[in-house]
């Protein structure tokens, strides 16, 4: 969990500031936003896109989450799991974690936040006895 929030994180802040300083390209020419307003413009739109990004990473995530767990391409690290309760236990909590993920995606803004959701996932899904 702390590598996807670094991942993230470092992530949304190179694409941003790429952005900023190698602008180019027909979406977002620099010729348009030479004027303050402007640049607070494009701020409020690079903001709105990494929005709609980070909102879009977790609904792929989730789906991806559920079609590994449920479908033919199954995840190796789940399938190594020998014991079948240990190993429909932590299926059961990968499930919930990408239900709960793609129904309230919105209630989601930030990675810390994804992270929390799967730390209690993890610890409100009873055990197995040792």
């Amino acid at each position: 969990l702390e590598t996807v929030e670094a991942f993230w994180t470092a992530f949304s802040d190179k694409f941003l500031a790429l952005w900023r300083t190698k602008a180019g390209g027909d979406g977002y020419p620099t010729a348009l936003f030479a004027d303050a307003g402007a640049r607070l413009a494009l701020e409020q739109e690079q903001h709105t896109y990494m929005h709609q990004l980070w909102t879009d990473a977790i609904r792929f995530g989730s789906a991806k989450m559920i079609r590994r767990i449920l479908g033919l391409a199954h995840n190796i690290d789940l399938e190594w799991i020998e014991d079948p309760d240990r190993r429909a236990l932590c299926e059961t909590r990968c499930l919930r974690l990408a239900r709960e993920l793609m129904l309230n995606t919105v209630s989601y803004r930030t990675v810390q936040e994804v992270t929390a959701a799967a730390r209690h996932v993890r610890s409100s899904i009873a055990s197995l006895p040792a």
